[in-house]
C-alpha cells in the first residue's frame, strides 16, 4: 500500500495537471511527459495518468452529479472535484 506522502504527491500532481489543462490548454500527455519525466516522479506517472484519463472519460457523469450542488461549491473546488 502507498504511503501518505506518495498519495499526496499523486493527488497534487493530478490537480496541477488539470489546472494546467484548463488554464494553459496544455495537453495531458504533454504534461505527463514534461512534468513527470524526472526519476523521482516516474513511479507515480502511470497512476496520475490513470486518474486524469478517468476524469476525462467520466466527465459528463461527474458534471451531472455535481450539478445538484453547484450553488454550494466554489468554482475552484468544483474543478478539483471533477
Amino acid at each position: 500500500m502507498g504511503s501518505p506522502k506518495k498519495s499526496q504527491l499523486i493527488f497534487s500532481e493530478s490537480v496541477t495537471a488539470l489546472e494546467s489543462w484548463e488554464r494553459d490548454r496544455i495537453g495531458i500527455d504533454e504534461y505527463l511527459d514534461r512534468q513527470l519525466r524526472r526519476d523521482d516522479k516516474q513511479e507515480i506517472k502511470s497512476t496520475v495518468a490513470s486518474i486524469l484519463f478517468s476524469c476525462f472519460r467520466n466527465r459528463t457523469v461527474i458534471d451531472a452529479l455535481l450539478s445538484g450542488f453547484a450553488d454550494r461549491i466554489r468554482p475552484r473546488d468544483r474543478r478539483l472535484l471533477r
